[in-house]
């Protein structure tokens, strides 16, 4: 199953137009709020060796 804003806001707290998703994967989100999702970069923790 896709992720869905609709399953989001079940409650109607907030309805689905009005919320931007940020997430690294578009395409897990049903077609009709991919134009929602903001696509950024996978998550890759920050390691600095020289910083110890």
């Amino acid at each position: 199953a896709r992720k869905s804003l609709v399953n989001v806001f079940q409650d109607g707290i907030c309805h689905p137009k009005m919320a931007m998703v940020i997430d690294d994967r578009l395409k897990v989100w049903d077609d009709r709020d991919q134009p929602r999702v903001h696509v950024v970069p996978a998550f890759a923790p920050y390691y600095a060796p020289q910083a110890e």
